[in-house]
């Protein structure tokens, strides 16, 4: 009754009854053992709101969170709208809480909403070390401000050296360019990898992107990227494909991502639904030239309190525009992408060496559920169960020493997750229960990293 009493109260305030009462009645049937209720709503007037009041933002600009609302001084009162505006103030993390009420205002069709925000750091500089089952031992310093001198603009940077891997970033975001709803960012970044053995790969370019909203749920976000690689340090026994793709190339690609997004919360979600596709086509002036489409969703449902169930599938294919795809623009799955086999432990592989060769058509489906394991909330301890399943074939390029198939590989796996104060924790153990011969395994993913 309580909830029926609730959705009631929502669906006559968004028809701008903002003071409506809904009154239930019963009546007891004993013969037959049964309740009618009867619910009474007294209406009240139709009311607009007369002011919006925001209180407890002592370092955020007001605008900042006023661009958040869905309803302003003067429109008619709207409890949906009222209630997005909350949610969409929650989810800028700026805030440790948010809460919009609404008061009777100078008369009885006037309301006043008041806003009502806890400040809280938004800004992190930490000095990392740790260690990573993909990268190994790693150490880091990074700097990231997600609102920065109040204004809701994003800064960050970081520096990574590893084993297997070292990156330097830094970017900056403006969600609200021009003064209009555009998020628009650029990055500039260097990497050195040799999470592959059997070569090097040095990559170094700048990132543009511009984002907006289509409608309320519905985004789509435009990227340019230009960046040269350096294939090197080829092992003599490496494949000759790979030996083929050896040297310095520049890859200049535009892109689109549309997003449908109705998660009931982007920082902690319980329920809802995105679903992405993705396009990126390169061959704008450079020397690479593909077509990359793909497609993701994600559903999210929590049976009971503190359990959310997560159902995510996605797959993508690489068409050829050019001469040849190479591995570092192919799809690579394995570690955290596909518990269970190692980093390019999966897909096309050369049948002599045994090098990964990359894949231009994948999917995956993956079902987990996060649930707590008896300890307060506030330690940030999780477990997890999970199972996975999918494909990757198609080498970019085809010979006859090329071993390539279709077939389904899955695997099932527990794991446990710490949003711990020194930094995130995942541990996941995992069974390939279906896999090639060629595949290569690995049943523990191990991340950590450590502010000191």
């Amino acid at each position: 009754m309580k909830k029926t009493i609730e959705k009631l109260t929502n669906a006559v305030g968004a028809l701008g009854y903002a003071f409506a009462e809904v009154r239930p009645k019963t009546e007891k049937n004993k013969k037959d053992q049964t309740l009618d209720i009867t619910f009474e709503i007294d209406e009240g007037p139709r009311v607009y709101i007369e002011r919006i009041d925001i209180v407890g933002n002592d370092r955020t600009r007001d605008e900042v969170i006023r661009r958040e609302m869905r309803v302003h001084e003067g429109d008619a009162y709207n409890t949906e709208k009222l209630i997005k505006s909350e949610k969409e103030i929650k989810d800028l993390g700026y805030f440790k809480k948010a809460e919009l009420k609404t008061e009777q205002g100078s008369a009885p069709d006037r309301a006043r909403v008041i806003i009502n925000v806890e400040e809280q750091p938004t800004g992190e500089l930490n000095f990392a070390g740790g260690y990573s089952t993909l990268d190994g031992p790693l150490g880091q310093i990074g700097f990231t401000e997600r609102n920065l001198m109040g204004k809701g603009q994003i800064v960050h940077g970081s520096v990574t050296i590893a084993k297997r891997r070292q990156e330097f970033d830094l970017g900056f975001i403006e969600p609200y360019f021009l003064n209009r709803q555009l998020a628009a960012g650029a990055d500039i970044f260097k990497i050195s990898s040799s999470r592959l053995s059997s070569y090097k790969q040095n990559s170094e370019g700048v990132n543009f992107s511009l984002g907006y909203h289509l409608s309320d749920p519905l985004t789509q976000r435009l990227e340019y990227s230009l960046h040269k690689d350096y294939i090197d340090q080829i092992s003599k026994t490496a494949s000759q494909i790979i030996r083929e793709q050896a040297g310095k190339t520049v890859t200049s690609s535009i892109g689109q991502t549309l997003s449908f997004d109705k998660r009931d919360s982007r920082i902690e979600t319980t329920s809802g639904y995105i679903l992405s596709l993705s396009n990126t086509f390169a061959g704008v002036g450079g020397s690479i030239k593909y077509l990359n489409n793909s497609l993701s969703g994600t559903y999210y449902y929590s049976p009971i309190e503190d359990v959310v169930l997560n159902f995510r599938a996605k797959g993508g294919v690489i068409l050829k525009t050019g001469k040849t795809i190479r591995i570092v623009d192919s799809y690579i799955l394995g570690e955290s992408t596909f518990r269970g086999f190692e980093w390019g432990g999966l897909g096309p592989r050369d049948s002599t060496t045994g090098d990964f060769l990359g894949g231009t058509r994948y999917w995956m489906a993956t079902a987990e559920a996060l649930f707590p394991i008896g300890l307060p909330n506030e330690f940030g301890i999780k477990g997890a169960t999970f199972i996975e399943t999918g494909s990757l074939w198609k080498a970019g390029q085809i010979t006859s020493v090329v071993q390539d198939t279709k077939s389904v590989r899955a695997s099932v796996g527990i794991g446990l997750s710490w949003s711990s104060p020194m930094g995130p924790l995942r541990i996941d153990y995992a069974i390939p229960v279906k896999k090639e011969k060629f595949d290569r395994t690995q049943k523990i993913v191990f991340g950590f990293s450590t502010r000191f």
